[in-house]
Protein backbone atom coordinates (compact mmCIF):
# COMPACT_ATOMS: atom_id res chain seq x y z
CA UNK A 1 0.00 0.00 0.00
CA UNK A 2 2.72 2.31 0.53
CA UNK A 3 4.47 1.52 -2.25
CA UNK A 4 1.44 1.99 -4.52
CA UNK A 5 1.12 5.49 -2.63
CA UNK A 6 4.54 6.46 -3.29
CA UNK A 7 4.21 6.19 -6.96
CA UNK A 8 0.86 7.84 -6.82
CA UNK A 9 2.47 10.22 -5.48
CA UNK A 10 5.71 10.67 -7.55
CA UNK A 11 3.43 10.83 -10.50
CA UNK A 12 1.54 13.50 -9.62
CA UNK A 13 4.91 15.75 -8.96
CA UNK A 14 5.84 14.75 -12.10
CA UNK A 15 2.61 15.51 -13.85
CA UNK A 16 2.73 19.23 -12.12
CA UNK A 17 6.21 19.87 -13.04
CA UNK A 18 5.58 18.92 -16.71
CA UNK A 19 2.78 21.44 -16.29
CA UNK A 20 4.45 24.33 -14.89
CA UNK A 21 7.42 24.06 -17.61
CA UNK A 22 4.20 23.93 -19.90
CA UNK A 23 2.45 27.14 -18.88
CA UNK A 24 5.58 28.58 -18.00
CA UNK A 25 6.68 28.51 -21.43
CA UNK A 26 3.07 29.32 -22.52
CA UNK A 27 2.69 32.99 -21.08
CA UNK A 28 6.12 33.83 -21.14
CA UNK A 29 6.25 33.32 -25.13
CA UNK A 30 10.00 31.69 -24.81
CA UNK A 31 9.25 28.07 -26.73
CA UNK A 32 12.35 28.56 -28.68
CA UNK A 33 12.26 25.71 -32.15
CA UNK A 34 14.94 25.59 -34.85
CA UNK A 35 15.01 25.26 -37.80
CA UNK A 36 17.74 25.41 -40.56
CA UNK A 37 18.24 25.99 -44.29
CA UNK A 38 14.72 28.15 -44.51
CA UNK A 39 13.75 29.31 -47.94
CA UNK A 40 13.05 33.10 -47.61
CA UNK A 41 10.30 33.58 -50.64
CA UNK A 42 9.86 37.18 -49.99
CA UNK A 43 11.04 40.24 -48.07
CA UNK A 44 8.49 42.47 -46.89
CA UNK A 45 10.56 45.42 -45.29
CA UNK A 46 13.90 45.81 -43.90
CA UNK A 47 12.44 43.44 -40.88
CA UNK A 48 9.86 41.17 -42.05
CA UNK A 49 10.12 38.32 -44.15
CA UNK A 50 8.19 35.88 -45.62
CA UNK A 51 9.67 32.21 -45.10
CA UNK A 52 8.71 28.82 -47.14
CA UNK A 53 6.44 26.35 -44.62
CA UNK A 54 6.57 28.96 -41.58
CA UNK A 55 5.14 32.36 -43.14
CA UNK A 56 5.69 35.56 -42.27
CA UNK A 57 8.91 36.47 -39.81
CA UNK A 58 9.56 39.76 -38.07
CA UNK A 59 12.93 39.76 -37.14
CA UNK A 60 13.66 40.32 -33.44
CA UNK A 61 15.46 43.30 -31.70
CA UNK A 62 15.14 46.11 -34.12
CA UNK A 63 13.30 48.05 -36.19
CA UNK A 64 13.65 49.28 -39.61
CA UNK A 65 12.52 52.48 -41.32
CA UNK A 66 8.85 52.65 -42.40
CA UNK A 67 7.98 53.15 -46.19
CA UNK A 68 8.24 56.88 -47.40
CA UNK A 69 10.73 57.59 -44.46
CA UNK A 70 14.27 58.55 -44.54
CA UNK A 71 16.25 55.42 -45.64
CA UNK A 72 13.59 52.65 -46.08
CA UNK A 73 14.60 51.55 -49.72
CA UNK A 74 17.55 51.32 -48.02
CA UNK A 75 16.52 49.25 -45.52
CA UNK A 76 15.14 47.23 -47.73
CA UNK A 77 17.09 46.66 -50.34
CA UNK A 78 19.63 45.28 -47.57
CA UNK A 79 17.43 43.03 -46.68
CA UNK A 80 16.06 41.83 -50.03
CA UNK A 81 18.96 40.64 -50.80
CA UNK A 82 18.73 37.12 -48.69
CA UNK A 83 15.00 36.44 -51.00
CA UNK A 84 15.58 33.61 -52.90
CA UNK A 85 18.36 32.21 -50.49
CA UNK A 86 18.41 29.73 -47.79
CA UNK A 87 18.46 30.83 -43.92
CA UNK A 88 18.86 29.28 -40.40
CA UNK A 89 16.23 30.33 -38.44
CA UNK A 90 15.59 31.03 -34.70
CA UNK A 91 11.97 31.17 -33.49
CA UNK A 92 10.97 32.70 -29.99
CA UNK A 93 7.43 33.09 -30.16
CA UNK A 94 4.76 34.80 -31.84
CA UNK A 95 3.40 38.25 -31.44
CA UNK A 96 -0.22 39.77 -31.72
CA UNK A 97 0.08 39.98 -35.13
CA UNK A 98 0.25 36.25 -35.50
CA UNK A 99 3.84 36.93 -36.80
CA UNK A 100 6.62 34.24 -35.89
CA UNK A 101 9.08 36.39 -33.92
CA UNK A 102 12.81 35.09 -34.20
CA UNK A 103 16.48 35.67 -35.56
CA UNK A 104 17.98 34.85 -39.03
CA UNK A 105 21.39 33.49 -39.84
CA UNK A 106 22.94 34.57 -43.35
CA UNK A 107 26.16 32.93 -44.20
CA UNK A 108 26.95 32.05 -40.89
CA UNK A 109 26.16 35.34 -39.52
CA UNK A 110 23.40 37.16 -37.25
CA UNK A 111 21.67 38.73 -39.79
CA UNK A 112 19.45 40.97 -36.93
CA UNK A 113 22.65 42.38 -36.02
CA UNK A 114 24.23 42.91 -39.29
CA UNK A 115 21.40 45.57 -40.09
CA UNK A 116 22.01 47.36 -36.64
CA UNK A 117 25.74 47.60 -37.85
CA UNK A 118 25.01 49.19 -40.83
CA UNK A 119 23.44 51.50 -39.29
CA UNK A 120 19.82 50.65 -41.22
CA UNK A 121 17.25 49.64 -38.42
CA UNK A 122 17.93 51.16 -34.34
CA UNK A 123 17.03 48.37 -31.23
CA UNK A 124 13.35 47.44 -30.88
CA UNK A 125 12.93 45.71 -27.54
CA UNK A 126 10.21 42.94 -27.19
CA UNK A 127 11.96 41.01 -23.89
CA UNK A 128 15.74 40.32 -23.79
CA UNK A 129 16.86 37.84 -25.61
CA UNK A 130 20.05 35.82 -25.75
CA UNK A 131 21.22 37.41 -28.15
CA UNK A 132 20.72 41.39 -26.82
CA UNK A 133 24.47 42.07 -25.94
CA UNK A 134 25.12 41.80 -29.28
CA UNK A 135 22.37 43.79 -30.72
CA UNK A 136 23.25 46.77 -28.17
CA UNK A 137 26.73 46.75 -29.37
CA UNK A 138 26.39 46.55 -32.58
CA UNK A 139 23.51 49.48 -32.58
CA UNK A 140 26.31 51.06 -30.19
CA UNK A 141 28.87 50.86 -33.27
CA UNK A 142 26.39 52.49 -35.81
CA UNK A 143 25.53 55.79 -33.99
CA UNK A 144 29.94 56.29 -33.38
CA UNK A 145 30.53 55.74 -36.88
CA UNK A 146 26.84 57.99 -38.06
CA UNK A 147 25.98 54.88 -40.21
CA UNK A 148 22.39 54.85 -41.64
CA UNK A 149 19.34 56.36 -39.37
CA UNK A 150 22.27 57.86 -37.41
CA UNK A 151 24.36 60.02 -40.13
CA UNK A 152 23.23 63.62 -38.82
CA UNK A 153 21.19 66.03 -40.57
CA UNK A 154 22.56 69.24 -42.27
CA UNK A 155 19.85 70.62 -40.35
CA UNK A 156 21.17 69.04 -37.12
CA UNK A 157 21.43 71.74 -34.01
CA UNK A 158 18.76 73.64 -35.58
CA UNK A 159 16.14 72.30 -33.65
CA UNK A 160 16.17 71.42 -29.95
CA UNK A 161 14.27 69.37 -27.71
CA UNK A 162 12.95 71.77 -24.62
CA UNK A 163 10.82 69.62 -23.08
CA UNK A 164 9.82 65.93 -23.11
CA UNK A 165 7.04 64.61 -21.12
CA UNK A 166 6.88 60.41 -21.38
CA UNK A 167 4.67 60.03 -17.95
CA UNK A 168 0.70 60.41 -18.64
CA UNK A 169 0.57 58.95 -15.03
CA UNK A 170 -1.41 56.34 -13.18
CA UNK A 171 -4.27 56.48 -15.93
CA UNK A 172 -2.79 55.79 -19.05
CA UNK A 173 -3.79 57.28 -22.70
CA UNK A 174 -4.71 60.70 -20.91
CA UNK A 175 -3.25 63.00 -23.62
CA UNK A 176 -0.50 64.10 -21.14
CA UNK A 177 2.34 63.11 -22.78
CA UNK A 178 4.32 66.09 -24.35
CA UNK A 179 7.02 67.21 -26.53
CA UNK A 180 8.11 71.09 -27.08
CA UNK A 181 10.84 71.75 -29.57
CA UNK A 182 12.29 74.66 -30.46
CA UNK A 183 13.39 75.27 -34.10
CA UNK A 184 16.00 78.26 -34.63
CA UNK A 185 15.87 78.04 -38.39
CA UNK A 186 14.20 78.02 -41.53
CA UNK A 187 11.10 75.70 -41.40
CA UNK A 188 11.61 71.62 -41.43
CA UNK A 189 9.83 69.07 -42.74
CA UNK A 190 10.48 66.56 -39.32
CA UNK A 191 9.42 62.67 -38.82
CA UNK A 192 8.77 61.93 -35.17
CA UNK A 193 8.60 58.63 -34.01
CA UNK A 194 9.26 56.10 -31.00
CA UNK A 195 10.47 52.46 -30.82
CA UNK A 196 7.79 50.81 -32.06
CA UNK A 197 5.22 52.01 -34.42
CA UNK A 198 4.02 55.22 -33.74
CA UNK A 199 5.25 58.00 -35.83
CA UNK A 200 3.60 61.39 -37.19
CA UNK A 201 5.00 63.82 -40.04
CA UNK A 202 5.10 66.92 -39.08
CA UNK A 203 6.47 70.34 -40.59
CA UNK A 204 7.80 72.47 -37.46
CA UNK A 205 7.79 76.29 -38.40
CA UNK A 206 10.55 78.79 -36.44
CA UNK A 207 10.19 79.46 -33.06
CA UNK A 208 8.56 77.24 -30.66
CA UNK A 209 6.63 73.42 -31.37
CA UNK A 210 4.29 71.98 -28.77
CA UNK A 211 2.00 68.90 -29.09
CA UNK A 212 0.53 66.48 -26.89
CA UNK A 213 0.47 63.11 -27.26
CA UNK A 214 -1.12 59.95 -25.87
CA UNK A 215 -0.22 56.17 -25.56
CA UNK A 216 2.61 56.42 -27.39
CA UNK A 217 5.45 56.74 -25.08
CA UNK A 218 6.22 54.10 -23.05
CA UNK A 219 6.75 55.18 -19.15
CA UNK A 220 9.15 52.19 -18.75
CA UNK A 221 11.50 53.14 -21.38
CA UNK A 222 11.72 53.87 -24.90
CA UNK A 223 13.47 56.32 -27.29
CA UNK A 224 12.41 59.59 -29.28
CA UNK A 225 14.02 59.95 -33.14
CA UNK A 226 13.95 63.04 -35.42
CA UNK A 227 14.52 62.91 -38.74
CA UNK A 228 14.37 64.61 -41.60
CA UNK A 229 15.29 63.70 -45.05
CA UNK A 230 18.76 63.75 -44.67
CA UNK A 231 19.43 62.69 -41.72
CA UNK A 232 18.89 62.58 -38.26
CA UNK A 233 18.06 65.36 -35.60
CA UNK A 234 17.25 64.35 -32.40
CA UNK A 235 17.66 61.04 -30.55
CA UNK A 236 16.86 60.96 -27.03
CA UNK A 237 16.83 57.33 -25.29
CA UNK A 238 15.45 56.75 -21.47
CA UNK A 239 14.95 54.01 -19.16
Amino acid sequence: MEKRTFLIFGLFVLTMAIYYFCMENFFTNEITTKKEDVLVQRVIDGDTIELKNIGKLRLLGINTPEKGTFLFNESYSFTKKIEGNLVDVEITGIDKYGRNLGYIFYQDRLFNEEILLSGLAHLYVYEKGKYMKRLVSAEKTAQNLERGIWQKSSNYGCIILKEFIFYEGEKRCTNNEKIILQNFCNSIEIYLKDDATHDEKINISRGLFEKNFSCTFNDEGDSLYIWDNEGLIIFKRYS
